[in-house]
């Protein structure tokens, strides 16, 4: 599978300003079940880090973190921002199938929206650098959506970014066969149960399908609609279709402009206007045996 984000015309310093960040609370979910299983704090790494959004929050847990991603241009960008990180953190270009650490070196090995990328034979790299004891843990947020609440028309302005994100135009250039939500996490390979090297996979998920009533959202950001858009933009399926659409990005034609158009007409949003987000976030964990 090819990986957008690897592509030389992605715009990395973009994705890393405009894509949201991790709670600080999965990452204590992550760490509270490490450390009560007899995980370590010596060496954390994040596998396909990206411009080091995630990376970032392992910092203050651990003696040493390494941020592995296979594009150089992500890489780039985690390492010019790593200049203002207090601690130990050091980016390498590499892919997750041939992960350039030593052997039983990591604690925790981490991932964030990249495993989807990840060939099944990369959890033979996986039981080689993770320690016996060590803690492996993939997560990733999915479909955006907007909290209803305190919203004219909310329902209506929600559904209009909810059909954006399944319409026609951007599923057709879904690298997922179409696939929405936590399917792509249903999917994931796992490593063979009872084999003595890995235990049981656990799993988490938080608000799927959204927000409904007073529900709790884990993985929230307020921003204005101006920055919503920019946000929806950094997204790999929307880059493949803008590349096949140069004619029709930006106008009323790009699924983006449309939706910004509807919230206008359903609840009087304007781009100034603050808005609630919120992903779909789903956690899968396993122990090194």
């Amino acid at each position: 599978m090819v990986n957008t984000f690897a592509d030389p015309t992605f715009d990395a310093e973009q994705y890393r300003i405009h894509r949201p960040r991790y709670p600080a609370r999965l990452f204590k979910e992550i760490l509270d079940a490490h450390l009560s299983s007899g995980g370590q704090t010596g060496v954390a790494l994040d596998l396909g880090c990206g411009p080091g959004i995630a990376t970032e929050s392992l910092v203050p847990y651990f003696s040493k973190v390494i941020g592995v991603d296979p594009s150089e241009g992500m890489i780039t960008a985690a390492t010019r921002a790593a200049t203002e990180i207090k601690g130990d953190l050091t980016y390498k270009v590499g892919a997750a199938e041939a992960i350039p650490v030593e052997d039983a070196l990591v604690d925790l090995l981490t991932s964030g929206s990249a495993a989807v990328y990840f060939a099944p034979s990369w959890w033979n790299e996986a039981t080689r650098v993770v320690k016996p004891g060590g803690t492996v843990a993939l997560f990733g947020y999915s479909e955006l959506f907007l909290s209803p609440r305190g919203i004219p028309n909310g329902e209506k302005a929600a559904e209009a970014i909810r059909s954006c994100w399944n319409s026609p135009e951007l599923v057709s250039h879904s690298q997922f066969g179409g696939a929405a939500g936590m399917q792509i996490f249903d999917r994931l390979a796992l490593p063979e149960q009872g084999n003595g090297m890995w235990g049981k996979a656990e799993k988490q998920v938080w608000n799927k399908g959204g927000v409904r009533g007073d529900e709790d959202v884990f993985m929230a950001q307020k921003i204005t609609v101006a920055e919503l858009k920019a946000n929806l933009k950094t997204a790999g399926i929307y880059h493949r279709w803008r590349e096949a659409n140069k004619d029709k990005a930006d106008t009323i034609e790009d699924p983006i402009g449309r939706m910004s158009a509807q919230l206008k007409e359903f609840s009087g949003l304007s781009d100034d206007s603050v808005v609630e987000i919120g992903w779909e976030l789903v956690l899968i964990r396993l122990k090194r045996l």
